[in-house]
């Protein structure tokens, strides 16, 4: 019973810290902060992440089994779309699963891209890399009309998130805007606006 408890604890946690990294960014995921997310004491965030590194990993894992999950339901929601701006909006909205905020790159694709440099949250990283992308290849199809090969949905939604990091770098109000515009730009070169 003691142990099941434990258990469940230490599943808030993980939960409230994935919640947490998603909302705000990862310094965010504290012990102090996840303990108090999930309800439970203060001081108990040690007891069941004994470290930080631990308390981050089980963030991230969770944040990506959540993102994953939430990019498929948002993909199979997809309807058709009329212009390749839209379609690269809808493609921001599913690979920054379950919100897409304007404070995207300082709080999501920043850590993502540092995650990578960690062995072990790479793993974590790439373990959800073909969940998204098939995520994204659904999108695509149902909001143009076009079936895309997993290169081709690589290199769109590369260049969408780079576009994001590219306009935050210089400083672009607005980096959304200007990654669904480079977005919808490489469609249109690519013929693959939506289909009437």
């Amino acid at each position: 019973m003691k142990q099941q408890r434990s258990r469940e604890k230490k599943e808030l946690m993980a939960n409230a810290a994935a919640q947490l990294l998603i909302d705000n960014g990862p310094s965010a995921v504290t012990h102090r902060n996840v303990a108090e997310a999930a309800g439970l004491a203060p001081g108990s965030g040690n007891y069941y992440f004994p470290s930080k590194s631990e308390l981050y990993e089980a963030a991230v894992a969770r944040a990506e089994d959540y993102r994953s999950a939430m990019a498929g339901e948002l993909a199979a929601k997809v309807s058709p779309q009329k212009t390749s701006k839209e379609v690269a909006h809808v493609l921001l909205d599913v690979l920054f699963a379950p919100a897409l905020t304007n404070d995207v790159v300082s709080k999501r694709l920043i850590p993502m891209l540092e995650a990578h440099k960690d062995p072990k949250l790479q793993v974590i990283m790439s373990e959800h890399g073909p969940i998204l992308r098939e995520a994204a290849i659904i999108a695509f199809q149902r909001a143009t009309g076009h079936q895309l090969d997993e290169a081709t949905a690589d290199l769109i939604t590369m260049s969408i998130t780079s576009a994001l990091l590219f306009a935050s770098a210089m400083g672009n109000p607005d980096p959304i805007d200007y990654a669904v515009s480079q977005g919808a730009l490489l469609m249109d070169k690519l013929n693959l606006q939506p289909q009437p």
